[in-house]
């Protein structure tokens, strides 16, 4: 692409980003010039300058103003990460107002049934509190396999040989069993949003093993979320900025975060809906070839289409604020995956306990994780081989990667 690495940049403050390739190429489009020096974390920038007091005014008169939020989250029996860490830890890092703003769904994910889940116990808990900000939605795969009301309410597909009798079994028919629950799961999860309170402006599904981060003092994703769409009305969808754009201070003259086009396919793993806009979009009219792309999930298939074709979805690009990443999603290209990544930092976990039902170094290490993670105790850069997957901070912008050396030294990767 011609471009020029920029010089190491450390940040004490730093994290991930969605789409390596996808984050580049919005860098390009964008005008975004890689070299430019990089501003620390706290310096907010906006088209005319603005500092000390009044900026601050006017970041806690948006996060006074801030409306009714809904995080929704998935939990499966194969999960290595328990709720009770991370469900406080995305609450945490999503606003800095009170959490009696934002409201709580975990959808009870079991494809084979009755299994055990090593969440039993948090999930108990939620359901015995009887609140209603805070709920337990098992997926029902009965009606959602089969019924074909289910499936109206998001997708309709006319050129079907029997269009008002279709439903996800025979949608899926000639697809994975994998991407027939993902698909059942994560319209569950949708249907959460569009049931939600009528309040309730900004719906975020999360995956439950993403780490969040926010900057002291700044705002979070259900901070900054409602300005931005309320700026730009077309947008029925919102993409947080991932790690390699942790260096982003792209904010306007009205404190608001800045957008842009997402270039390539969306990811199902962390979502930002307008609540009321989605609703009035929905069933989303779909073709047969809208479920291949190069994605694996159906969902992330028929969504990245439609938002496409509407021009309905825009990436945030305010990193200097906020970030999303998850753990390293392999060992095997020469650096160290999530296990050893935890294991290593368990070692500096003397004053934690493992959480019951799961690998206690693997949740020791965690809890260290999230208290240098939250602290902004990790490194990054803005460069080309970050983006480009050849990085030494990143796998890709999508993902950490960690180093050895990097945790012994006090960093959260």
């Amino acid at each position: 692409f011609g471009l020029v690495q920029l010089p190491n940049h450390h940040f004490r403050c730093s994290s991930l980003n969605l789409g390596a390739m996808n984050s580049l190429a919005r860098a390009l489009v964008r005008g975004a010039v890689l070299a430019a020096p990089c501003r620390p974390a706290t310096a907010l920038m906006g088209a005319n300058a603005m500092q000390g007091s009044a900026l601050e005014a006017q970041l806690d008169a948006s996060v006074q103003a801030a409306r009714k939020a809904l995080l929704v989250t998935m939990t499966f029996p194969t999960d290595r990460i328990p709720l009770e860490l991370i469900v406080p830890h995305q609450l945490r890092m999503l606003t800095r107002a009170d959490n009696s703003s934002v409201d709580l769904v975990i959808v009870d994910n079991r494809p084979s049934g009755d299994v055990a889940t090593p969440q039993e116990a948090y999930l108990d808990q939620l359901r015995r509190q009887g609140n209603d900000g805070q709920r337990v939605v098992r997926v029902d795969y009965d009606r959602g396999l089969d019924d074909p009301a289910f499936l109206a309410r998001f997708y309709k597909f006319p050129e079907a040989e029997d269009p008002e009798g279709m439903t996800v079994r025979k949608l899926t028919s000639s697809f994975t069993i994998h991407e027939q629950t993902n698909l059942v799961g994560m319209l569950t999860a949708l249907a959460q949003c569009l049931d939600a309170e009528p309040t309730v402006e900004v719906c975020m599904y999360i995956d439950p093993d993403i780490f969040v981060y926010r900057s002291p003092g700044g705002r979070g994703l259900f901070d900054l979320a409602p300005g931005v769409f309320d700026k730009n009305p077309q947008l029925q969808l919102l993409l947080p900025p991932l790690l390699c754009e942790r260096t982003h201070v792209a904010v306007d003259a009205d404190g608001v975060c800045e957008q842009g086009p997402p270039l390539f396919e969306l990811s199902q793993r962390h979502l930002l809906f307008h609540r009321s806009r989605l609703v009035a979009a929905l069933p989303f009219m779909n073709t047969f070839d809208m479920l291949h792309g190069r994605f694996d999930g159906l969902f992330e298939k028929i969504l990245t289409r439609q938002m496409f074709d509407s021009h309905g979805c825009g990436s945030m690009m305010c990193g200097s604020e906020t970030v999303v990443t998850h753990p390293s999603v392999r060992g095997n290209d020469g650096f160290v995956g999530a296990t050893e990544h935890f294991e290593e930092l368990a070692k500096f976990g003397a004053d934690k306990t493992g959480i019951s039902g799961f690998d206690a170094t693997y949740t020791v290490g965690l809890q260290v994780f999230l208290d240098r993670w939250e602290a902004g105790e990790f490194k990054t850069e803005r460069s080309v081989q970050e983006f480009s997957g050849n990085g030494q901070y990143t796998s890709s912008c999508l993902a950490m990667r960690p180093s050895i050396e990097r945790i012994d030294e006090g960093l959260a990767y």
